[in-house]
């Protein structure tokens, strides 16, 4: 069984909960939402879209026909400027319950390999991308027609037939990074997402070089694959209390020493907090789990495989760990349980063949 808080009231020193079941389309904002500076900041309940516009590059109307190959070229897929930037117009459209509110930004598709610093604010942005918006869009205007806001889906993705020789990013005035925006690039090490961001897509960063991240904007829910796969060892947010959701495999695979919510304790005003699926999973230097107050539950396997995991300790809130959350950490010697505590799923211990140790298991388990 799993369960979702519907309600979580902070008292003076602790939180009380009313748990229940829910469905994803039962997700109401969070406690802490009238915080945000962006309305929209929590993609669990604004889910946002990000594409490139159409360009109408054989349109019947001349002037919008020349904007649109000024702007993407002949064939609407954009070009290589002169200083080796691919820029595009993007529409950003979040979903407010029924009402759809959409934006237009100029978006960085792509770089060419030669660049290997980037100082996003310094790319200049022609007359005609603010132009072509207001022609073809009925009068629309761009979110900010002199510079790039937003950065697309998988604009610096590394393969290994297609490296990413990027080593520096500057990210000042951002407002949108894409899914995948910088998935495999081995040589970005070090980056800073700039308080301007609102929103981030899945899988930026997995699979890259990423060593160190400071996250500077409103982030209530860290994105699934997020860091998956990198080099990981130090993270940064400068809100936490908003966050709500881990990913599913956000830190998967990666060295990171321990999970962000380790040093949290009671977490006074936190939102409370969901670990989804596999989200620390196969982190080998992780050596202690130490819940904060406001994790509610564990999903699917979010532990599996850390091997040097020797303790465990849940929060006071924790209601719930999925089937597989800790298996496989063969050296865990020792599980502090909280009397909150109402389900353990399948195998959750499974191969965890070095266990000494167990205290405070609550007869509350199902």
């Amino acid at each position: 069984m799993t369960f979702v808080p519907d309600t979580m009231t902070k008292t003076q020193d602790n939180f009380s909960i009313v748990a229940c079941a829910a469905t994803k389309e039962e997700v109401k904002p969070g406690v802490n939402a009238d915080k945000y500076t962006y309305k929209y900041a929590d993609s669990s309940v604004y889910p946002h879209t990000v594409a490139a516009a159409k360009m109408e590059t054989s349109s019947k109307d001349e002037d919008l026909k020349a904007l649109a190959i000024e702007v993407a070229g002949s064939d609407g897929k954009g070009f290589f400027n002169e200083k080796g930037y691919k820029l595009g117009i993007y529409t950003v459209t979040v979903q407010d319950g029924k009402e759809k509110k959409v934006e237009y930004h100029v978006g960085l598709t792509a770089i060419k390999e030669s660049i290997l610093d980037l100082k996003v604010s310094d790319i200049e942005v022609p007359a005609q991308f603010e132009a072509y918006v207001e022609k073809a869009f009925s009068s629309a205007k761009l979110v900010d027609p002199s510079h790039v806001t937003l950065i697309a889906d998988g604009a610096f993705k590394g393969t290994t037939k297609n490296p990413c020789y990027l080593k520096t990013v500057d990210l000042t005035g951002v407002q949108i990074i894409g899914k995948d925006a910088f998935n495999g690039a081995s040589y970005i090490t070090e980056v800073t997402i700039p308080k301007t961001v609102k929103y981030v897509g899945t899988g930026i960063f997995s699979g890259s070089g990423l060593k160190t991240l400071d996250v500077q904007n409103e982030m209530p829910v860290i994105p699934s694959n997020f860091c998956s796969g990198t080099k990981l060892t130090a993270i940064k947010f400068a809100h936490p209390e908003l966050i709500r959701t881990i990913g599913s495999s956000a830190f998967a695979n990666s060295p990171i020493g321990e999970p962000i919510f380790n040093s949290w304790g009671a977490a006074s005003g936190y939102e409370p907090l969901t670990v989804e699926d596999s989200a620390y999973e196969n982190c080998g230097s992780i050596t202690s789990v130490n819940m904060s107050d406001n994790v509610i539950q564990l999903q699917k396997s979010t532990f599996k495989g850390c091997t040097k995991l020797s303790s465990v300790t849940f929060g006071k809130n924790t209601i719930s760990a999925d089937a597989e959350s800790f298996a496989g950490c063969i050296a865990l010697d020792t599980i502090t349980f909280s009397p909150n505590l109402l389900s353990l799923g399948g195998g959750v211990f499974s191969k965890c063949t070095g266990l000494k140790r167990v205290e405070g298991f609550p007869d509350t388990i199902e």
